[in-house]
């Protein structure tokens, strides 16, 4: 692969990053950074009743349905085929960005997010805050899994798929600590493409990454309208039972013959003379 071929595969890659990404970003989950962090840290809380002397650790998190959609957005970034991989993106930045002066704190928080990015493992077996065991005691059987294989159990088992090896895996604790372990991971994975996403805007403003992807950075990402309305010409045509229905004229042909305004069927004409 030549260096045209190169530069035109980073382009097309980072270009796809930052469409998703900005994507991500303009999710309802996202809005509220101080909540996002706060989210993302697995913040909980003790509750200590004196009286009883028992302590609750309690959770706080979104309805499920909000991190279902999150993670359906964050996941493009997770994978390795994809032109949205985050890892093509890094690569494609630090190409572009190889040659030029780009400010140490620029270049540090680009480092930083790639070792950060390189860190999610969707098939890492270890913790990334806590794991679970349980038991009954009837029963010697005990479940065990890390918060990591349960919220990737729930975002390849509940959401974008039906893994049922994922599934199977965490059958003994079900959709809820699923959801539970995924929360916090989404909404890192938020913080993730928010900040590569800044990273990439910064650069953009240096005027250090291809032209071919400045539009990446302005196009519409989401549908933020709920209703729509255009206006109209309505036309009608009788269809005969038991004959062809009548041909749809062409988007730049005539509309005549049998096809009549719907508006003249039902509303007066305008050249009518009222009755008094």
């Amino acid at each position: 692969m030549d260096d045209a071929e190169l530069r035109s595969l980073h382009a097309a890659n980072l270009r796809a990053f930052v469409l998703r990404a900005r994507r991500a970003a303009a999710h309802s989950l996202a809005l509220d950074r101080d909540g996002l962090r706060s989210l993302a840290s697995g913040t909980t809380k003790l509750l200590l009743d004196p009286a009883s002397r028992i302590v609750r650790i309690r959770q706080e998190y979104p309805p499920e349905e909000t991190i279902e959609s999150a993670a359906a957005r964050v996941r493009p970034l997770l994978l390795e085929k994809e032109a949205t991989f985050h890892g093509k993106a890094f690569a494609a930045l630090r190409y572009f960005s190889r040659s030029a002066e780009v400010p140490q704190d620029l270049r540090e928080g680009l480092e930083s997010l790639r070792t950060a990015w390189r860190a999610i493992k969707p098939n890492g077996k270890d913790s990334r805050g806590y794991s679970i065991e349980y038991g009954h005691v009837s029963s010697p059987d005990t479940f065990r899994a890390s918060d990591n294989v349960l919220a990737f159990a729930f975002i390849y088992g509940d959401v974008v798929h039906h893994d049922e090896e994922r599934l199977a895996e965490t059958a003994g604790f079900g959709v809820v600590e699923r959801y539970r372990a995924a929360a916090p991971l989404v909404a890192h994975l938020l913080l993730l493409a928010i900040g590569t996403l800044n990273v990439a805007q910064a650069l953009h403003r240096r005027e250090l990454l291809p032209p071919e992807i400045t539009d990446a950075f302005t196009a519409t990402v989401i549908a933020a309208e709920t209703v729509y309305e255009n206006e109209a010409s309505v036309y009608m045509a009788e269809v005969i039972a038991g004959e062809k229905p009548p041909s749809l004229p062409g988007l730049h042909e005539e509309i005549s013959g049998t096809w009549v305004n719907a508006l003249d069927h039902f509303l007066p004409r305008r050249d009518s003379n009222p009755e008094h």
